[in-house]
This record gives structure tokens, sequence and C-alpha cells, in this order.
């Protein structure tokens, strides 16, 4: 199913990367409990501690931890998604950025968190008659770090990278207002 655009993909990941190493992840709102979410938190190799923490002491100790980032591309276009984070966001507010992305909650999985973030920020769930290898495809993993708020918010992550390719208009999208301004499909070639 993926075919022709494999190679579009792996050519297309440096650019990805570029974008995943500007822009800061997103928080994944609590709807049921008005408890601050919690991290599972991770070594420096990215294997699990067994220890979990609130996102903020997570971001405030500089505690390695797992993130997913989802690039949608239009399967007739070829274009690639982006948001422009909302200006609540409490890292890069207002800048454009991935497709969707989101950190993984204690005890969640990376694919469980791409889906769930698919379906928070942007509105899209996948199809029941569709297996969630048809749905997306696992490209990379990514280890980065980086320091905001003059050493306050460090964020130390291991990001799984998803892609998902459909037939997605933009007036498909139902935006989360507390973590997507907006979003556009935009060219490759314009994230080099």
């Amino acid at each position: 199913t993926w075919g022709p655009l494999n190679g579009l993909l792996r050519h297309s990941l440096s650019c990805f990367q570029l974008l995943v190493n500007m822009n800061s992840q997103h928080q994944r709102l609590q709807h049921v409990s008005h408890e601050e979410e919690r991290f599972d938190v991770l070594t420096p190799q990215g294997e699990l501690t067994g220890v979990s923490k609130p996102r903020s002491q997570v971001h405030s100790d500089g505690d390695w931890h797992r993130a997913v980032h989802v690039w949608i591309i239009h399967s007739k276009t070829g274009q690639v998604l982006v948001q422009k984070r909302a200006m609540c966001k409490d890292s890069n507010p207002g800048l454009w950025d991935v497709s969707c992305a989101g950190h993984l909650s204690a005890g969640e999985t990376p694919l469980q968190a791409a889906e769930a973030e698919l379906q928070e920020e942007l509105g899209i769930a996948r199809p029941s008659s569709t297996s969630i290898d048809q749905f997306m495809m696992f490209v990379a993993t990514l280890k980065r770090s980086q320091t905001l708020k003059n050493g306050a918010f460090i964020d130390n992550e291991f990001t799984d990278i998803y892609i998902c390719v459909g037939d997605f208009e933009l007036s498909q999208f139902v935006l989360q207002k507390e973590e997507v301004e907006v979003v556009k499909y935009i060219e490759i070639q314009e994230l080099i």
C-alpha cells in the first residue's frame, strides 16, 4: 500500500527531523482528571526506569521521556499537513509544527499515543475496518534534547515518528483549540 511513497518518505525524513528539532512537543490535555499528566521516565538509552513523574517535574528535572509525531500526507497531492501551535502552549506558541504530536502518558505505547493525538488534536479516527499498519507507518525514533525558558524547561525526548497517508480534506479536521490554531497542507519541499 505504501509503494512509491516509501522512497519519498525516507528522502523527506531529513526535513522532518529539522522540524522536529525546531519545535517542542504538545501536552495531552487530561479530560477525565484534573491531575497533571504523568510520563514514564527513561534512561538516556531509552529504556524504562520503572518511575513515572508529573509532566512539569519531568521537564524541570530534564528526565528522558517519550513522545510521538504523526505526519499526515495527502494521498492524492502528496502534500504534508502542518499545524500552527496554539498561542497558549507552554513551549513554542504560535509556531508551525508537525501534523500532530504529543507525549506518551505513563503506561501508554507510542502507537496508542499516536492514535490518541490524531483523534484529540485533529478529530481523525482510524476507520474500524482498517488495521493500524494500514493507517500509520512507523518511520524512525529520534533522540533530541533542548532547553527553553532560560533552563527552566528541559526537553529530553525519544520521539517516535509515524506517517499517516490519507485523503483528508482540511474541512474534515476538528481542531483542539487548546493545542492547534490552524492547519494547512504544504509541499514537502517547503520543509527543507
